[in-house]
Protein backbone atom coordinates (compact mmCIF):
# COMPACT_ATOMS: atom_id res chain seq x y z
CA UNK A 1 0.00 0.00 0.00
CA UNK A 2 1.29 3.29 -0.67
CA UNK A 3 -0.05 6.89 0.48
CA UNK A 4 -0.30 9.14 -2.59
CA UNK A 5 -0.51 13.43 -2.41
CA UNK A 6 -4.17 12.83 -3.97
CA UNK A 7 -6.96 10.46 -5.41
CA UNK A 8 -6.06 11.01 -8.83
CA UNK A 9 -1.96 10.49 -8.41
CA UNK A 10 -3.19 7.31 -6.92
CA UNK A 11 -5.06 6.72 -10.13
CA UNK A 12 -2.62 7.45 -12.39
CA UNK A 13 0.13 5.19 -10.14
CA UNK A 14 -2.32 2.49 -10.76
CA UNK A 15 -2.65 3.21 -14.17
CA UNK A 16 1.02 2.99 -14.83
CA UNK A 17 1.69 -0.39 -13.04
CA UNK A 18 -0.87 -2.14 -14.82
CA UNK A 19 1.02 -0.78 -18.17
CA UNK A 20 4.18 -2.10 -16.10
CA UNK A 21 2.36 -5.59 -15.34
CA UNK A 22 1.56 -5.77 -18.85
CA UNK A 23 5.03 -5.01 -20.34
CA UNK A 24 6.43 -7.67 -18.49
CA UNK A 25 3.76 -10.25 -19.94
CA UNK A 26 0.67 -9.93 -17.60
CA UNK A 27 -2.97 -10.54 -18.93
CA UNK A 28 -6.37 -8.41 -17.39
CA UNK A 29 -8.11 -11.00 -15.47
CA UNK A 30 -11.91 -10.47 -14.70
CA UNK A 31 -11.68 -7.42 -12.09
CA UNK A 32 -13.16 -8.24 -8.24
CA UNK A 33 -16.98 -6.66 -9.00
CA UNK A 34 -16.42 -5.94 -5.00
CA UNK A 35 -13.74 -2.86 -5.70
CA UNK A 36 -14.78 -0.25 -7.82
CA UNK A 37 -12.22 0.84 -10.16
CA UNK A 38 -10.14 -2.43 -9.34
CA UNK A 39 -7.64 -4.35 -11.98
CA UNK A 40 -6.53 -8.22 -11.83
CA UNK A 41 -3.58 -9.20 -14.03
CA UNK A 42 -2.73 -13.17 -14.69
CA UNK A 43 1.02 -12.92 -14.86
CA UNK A 44 2.39 -16.75 -15.04
CA UNK A 45 0.13 -18.31 -12.94
CA UNK A 46 0.41 -15.21 -10.27
CA UNK A 47 -2.54 -13.19 -9.52
CA UNK A 48 -2.23 -9.50 -8.74
CA UNK A 49 -4.77 -7.37 -7.99
CA UNK A 50 -5.02 -3.70 -7.64
CA UNK A 51 -7.03 -0.72 -6.32
CA UNK A 52 -7.47 2.67 -5.47
CA UNK A 53 -8.95 3.97 -2.30
CA UNK A 54 -9.40 7.74 -1.64
CA UNK A 55 -5.44 8.74 -1.66
CA UNK A 56 -4.03 4.96 -1.16
CA UNK A 57 -2.71 2.54 -3.45
CA UNK A 58 -3.08 -0.68 -2.74
CA UNK A 59 -3.26 -4.35 -3.94
CA UNK A 60 -2.31 -7.83 -3.72
CA UNK A 61 1.02 -9.25 -4.89
CA UNK A 62 1.66 -13.08 -6.46
CA UNK A 63 -1.34 -14.54 -5.40
CA UNK A 64 -1.60 -17.66 -6.40
CA UNK A 65 -5.66 -18.30 -6.04
CA UNK A 66 -7.68 -15.41 -7.31
CA UNK A 67 -10.43 -16.23 -5.48
CA UNK A 68 -8.09 -16.09 -1.97
CA UNK A 69 -6.39 -12.71 -4.05
CA UNK A 70 -9.88 -11.05 -4.40
CA UNK A 71 -10.98 -12.02 -0.73
CA UNK A 72 -7.96 -10.29 0.94
CA UNK A 73 -8.19 -7.50 -1.34
CA UNK A 74 -11.98 -6.56 -0.66
CA UNK A 75 -10.83 -7.13 2.74
CA UNK A 76 -7.80 -4.84 2.83
CA UNK A 77 -10.35 -2.20 0.72
CA UNK A 78 -12.72 -2.22 3.79
CA UNK A 79 -10.27 -1.71 6.44
CA UNK A 80 -8.69 1.75 4.32
CA UNK A 81 -11.84 2.48 3.57
CA UNK A 82 -12.98 2.46 7.64
CA UNK A 83 -9.76 4.33 8.21
CA UNK A 84 -10.74 7.28 5.50
CA UNK A 85 -13.95 7.82 6.87
CA UNK A 86 -12.70 7.56 10.64
CA UNK A 87 -10.38 10.21 9.81
CA UNK A 88 -12.39 12.58 8.45
CA UNK A 89 -15.39 12.18 10.91
CA UNK A 90 -12.45 12.73 13.58
CA UNK A 91 -11.17 16.27 11.75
Amino acid sequence: MTHRNSPEEAVRLKREYGEFLTRFGAVPAESPPKIPGAAAYDLMGFFEIIFVTDQYLAGIHEAEDIGIAEKLAFDMHQRISRGVDERRTSK
